[in-house]
Order: structure tokens, then sequence, then C-alpha cells
């Protein structure tokens, strides 16, 4: 009941109280003054008190109503308070995270300043090859000079090597052979496998006896492996005042990348000066009757030799045979960088049986992680495959929180494979993504890195995709993993098993042999993932999974 209602009711209830008494009208009330006052009537004082009974019920209803939304007001105020107090906490932790955030937003700007770097240092113009075939400067793929050279410009040398008979027997081969050319300023002969010096040579021949005895004490001497043994034999003839070697190296695509050079002297003595590439010191090695010195093959890339003129005197006859390691295959020798899902794959020389195939050469390389590359492996290779990164992305490496720098991880793999394109700027880089596995987490991290692979723009390097090797949750597929063995009890949720090793081993033979325009192997149905621009971890996205 309101203040207005209670009024009311009260006026009612006295109207109805004067009615009942007589009530003194207007014309009663005057009296002559000379009139003496009537005394009061106890119908007067109930009415009077039933009135201020009223008027205080009236103040208490009005103070309680008072009392009420001053009470309201404050519970509004308070809850007014609490919220503004929770919207300052929220304010506070809103700042702290984001100065975590710009923390994190310098430490990535630097790590991109840093990837930026290396990816002009990659995007520079390579040199062109030159048309020389004698080339005497050697360019990295940035279009400068390399500034370190990590190799001797001979490995071993020996005087009197030859027997006095095997030395007179080659001497007299030598001196009633007619199968010698003119080249240039010589003239040149080659037995066994052809090393194309030029179109008027004819084609090889057997490789002679004096020679065969030659061969096999150099394999005894320098202990030689068997997939490394000589199978050419090239003799340069230098007669005359005129005969001189110009300035050269043997940067020949079928010599074995892991042999070595022998060359033998015979005759007249001669100096001949190596040239280091990059800096173009030079090293001058006297070269005397019956001494043979050894080079390898990965540092024709750094040194280029000649022999001045004149070399001999006019009546002087001096002979250079050089004995290599020649093999068609080698047009497509390839090196394998990899962790333990590469461990299994043979070559065609380890195993007849080998899924690369016989046009196909090579050695594999173990690196289990990024800081384990040594870009150095690569020099004289014509393929380099680069598998690494997954054991980067395990737990032993996280930080104490918990979690993987992606992006110092991604510019360690750039920086390394930077270091392999200056070293080998005529090698192809054949770039893995990291393999799925069967663990969720290092699924999630390994889609992080292979997005910045995918998305790292680069014209040398040529990209294989893992999509076929996937199931429908985006896991490595049962089919290709080596999970579970059941006399063991062992679990392997990350390597690949036998057909998994069988469908790289495909995948890399074919893509090798379309980059270097080979005739390519045929993949089973399973969609073949070669040479894709879009990472599994792309493809698991878009299927929502």
């Amino acid at each position: 009941m309101n203040t207005r209602s209670l009024s009311l009711s009260v006026a009612k209830t006295a109207r109805k109280s004067d009615t009942k008494t007589s009530t003194p009208t207007s014309e009663n009330l005057k009296t002559p003054q000379s009139a003496s006052k009537q005394p009061r009537t106890p119908t007067h004082d109930a009415s009077i008190k039933y009135v201020c009974s009223v008027c205080k019920n009236i103040e208490a209803v009005r103070t309680k109503l008072l009392d009420d939304n001053i009470n309201k007001a404050l519970e509004e105020l308070d809850n007014r308070n609490s919220k503004v107090t929770e919207y300052l906490q929220n304010a506070v932790e809103l700042t702290e995270r984001t100065k975590v955030l710009e923390q994190s937003i310098n430490g990535n700007l630097l790590s991109l300043k840093k990837l930026e770097e290396s990816v002009k240092l990659l995007l520079k113009t390579p040199r062109k090859i030159s048309e020389d075939p004698y080339p005497t400067h050697h360019t990295s793929s940035t279009g400068s000079a390399l500034t370190t050279n990590p190799t001797k410009h001979i490995d071993a040398y020996e005087e009197d090597f030859l027997s006095e008979k095997l030395r007179t027997e080659t001497c007299q081969y030598l001196e009633n052979c007619r199968l010698f050319k003119d080249w240039k300023t010589r003239k040149v002969v080659q037995f066994g496998q052809p090393y194309h010096r030029g179109s008027n040579l004819d084609a090889p021949n057997e490789i002679p006896g004096p020679f065969k005895a030659i061969i096999s004490q150099l394999h005894d001497k320098f202990s030689i492996p068997e997939e490394h043994r000589i199978n050419s034999v090239v003799i340069n003839k230098y007669s005359g005042s005129e005969a001189r070697m110009p300035a050269h190296s043997d940067e020949f695509a079928l010599i074995e990348p892991e042999s070595s050079i022998y060359n033998l002297s015979l005759g007249d003595s001669c100096e001949t000066i190596f040239t280091e590439k990059c800096t173009n010191n030079t090293v001058s090695t006297n070269v005397p009757d019956n001494s043979i010195y050894v080079a390898s093959y990965k540092s024709q890339f750094f040194w280029s030799r000649h022999i001045p003129t004149p070399v001999l005197s006019s009546k002087s006859v001096r002979y250079s045979i050089s004995f290599r390691c020649l093999n068609k295959a080698t047009r497509n020798s390839t090196l394998i960088i990899g962790d333990s899902n590469t461990h299994n794959i043979r070559f065609f020389h380890e195993n007849k049986r080998s899924e690369l195939g016989r046009d196909i050469t090579g050695k594999r390389i173990k690196a289990y992680t990024i800081d384990e590359i040594n870009p150095q492996d690569a020099i004289g290779y014509r393929n380099i495959v680069i598998q690494v990164g997954l054991n980067n992305l395990k737990n032993k490496h996280a930080t104490p929180s918990g979690s993987i720098d992606i992006d110092k991880t991604f510019n360690d793999w750039v920086n390394k494979l930077s270091e392999i394109n200056q070293l080998c700027p005529r090698g192809k880089l054949f770039v893995s993504p990291i393999l799925p596995t069967r663990i969720h987490a290092l699924n999630d991290r390994a889609k992080q890195f292979n997005a910045r692979i995918f998305s790292f723009k680069n014209p040398f390097w040529t990209c294989l995709g893992f999509n076929s090797f996937l199931d429908n949750e985006g896991l490595l597929d049962i089919n290709f993993g080596r999970f579970y063995n059941a006399a063991s009890g062992f679990r392997d949720r990350i390597h690949l098993g036998r057909m998994g090793i069988s469908r790289l081993c495909l995948m890399l033979r074919d893509t090798i042999l379309q980059a270097n325009k080979g005739s390519p192997g045929t993949l089973p149905q399973r969609g073949s993932g070669l040479r894709t621009h879009r990472s599994y971890a792309q493809v698991v996205t878009l299927n929502g999974t």
C-alpha cells in the first residue's frame, strides 16, 4: 500500500467518525466573545490520536520504502564496483599478455630478419656455367667466389712409384703406340671407359696390359674400394717446347664423387701449378719422372691446375697418365643426408634389388639432427637429398616450458641448405618435408615446420610431398609404418616399415630422374605425391581432420 491510498483511507475513517459525533459546524463555532468556552469531549481526543497514529504509520512506511531504495542502490553500486574490479584485473592480465606477446614478436622479427638474410643469400643470381671446358674460377650460387676451401690440392704424392721393370714396359708401349691423336698443343689417347675430351678421339679401347698392372698396383697401394675401381686411362703426350697444359679441373660428371684421380708422370720432369679458385693462391709442385700424385674428385671444384710454357726442351718427351673411375650412373649420383628413416635405403652397388634402380648411384650419410648435417659431404654429387628435422621436434629438444622454437629450427635448417648450395652450385637440391608419424603432438609440430618449407619460395629446391603416406586421420598410414611386433611387443609409431621405405625409394627415384630428364619409374596407384608444393599439413587442414 502506497502513501496516497493510506491517506485516503484515513480521510474516509475520519469522515465516518465525524458523522457519528455531532461535529460542530462553522456557524456553531461562531460564538459571542462573551460566551464561555465549551469543554473537550472524549470523541475529539480519540480522533486526534487516530490521526497521529496514521501519520506515524505513513512516516514509517515512507522510511521503509526509502531504506529499501537505498539498499537496492547500494547493492547495485556494489555489483558495479565488483565488475569494475574484474575489468581492472582483466586489463592488468591483458597488459601482461601484451608485454609477453611483444617480446615474442620482437624475437620473431629477429628470426625473420635472419631468415630474410638467408633468403637474399639463396636467391641471388647463380653463376652461369662457363663454356670454357677448363674454367679457372669456381663461384657459388650467390654469384661471388667461395671464401673457404675445404679440400687440399693433392692428397698424396710419391716418387719412384713403378718398379724399373714395369716402368720400362710402359715406356716401350707408349713409344710404339700409334693411337695418339692431336689435341690442341699435345697428343691424347684414351683406354677403357671414355673420358669425353674431344670429338676427334677414337672410341675407347681395351686397357693394355702394362696399364692393367699399374691399376692393380694402385688398388693395392691406396686401398681403392671395389665401387671406385679404376676403369679409365687417359694419356697426354707432350713433346717439344710448344707443348703445354692450360688451366683446368676435372669436373667431369661421370667421375665417381667419392673417388680420386691418379696422375702418373713418365719421361721428362715439369712443374705443375695448382691455383686455389676462391683466392687465386698458387701451389707449385715439381713432377719428376716416375712420380705420382693423388687428388680427390671433390678438390676439382676448388682447385685448377696448369703446366706453364715452355714445358719441355725441344727434344724431350713427357707422358702424363691419368687414372679415373667413371660410371654412367654418376650422371644421377645422389647423396642422401637423412635420419633413421633413410638408414635402410640401399643403392644398386650395395644391393642388386635396390628400388632406386641401377640408374642412380650414390651414398647415404646419417644426420639425426640438423646440426649434424655437414655441407662439405655434398661436394661432387649431382643430387642432394635432405631428410632431416624430425628429431629436432621431439620433446628432448623442447624448452623448459615444453615448447619447440619452430622458427629457430627452420632457420638453422635453411642455413645448412644455403651452405650446401654455395659449395655445390651445380648440384640439384631435393628437400624432403618431415614425414608423418602416429603421434599427434609430433605431427602438429611437423605441420608447422612443413608449412614454412612450402611457403619458402626457392628456385633451387625441389620439394617432395608425402600426402600418400597419410590415413584418414592425418597420421602415418599403418601400411607404411613399423608399429607393432607381436613376438617382442615392440611398438614404433615413428619409423617407416618395409612398405614405407619402398614407397620412399620410388618417390626419390622418380623425382630425381624427372629432374635430370631420365626415364621415371612407375608408382603404385595410391597417389604419387611427387614434387608437390602442398605439404601433408596443408592437405590435412583442407580436409578438416
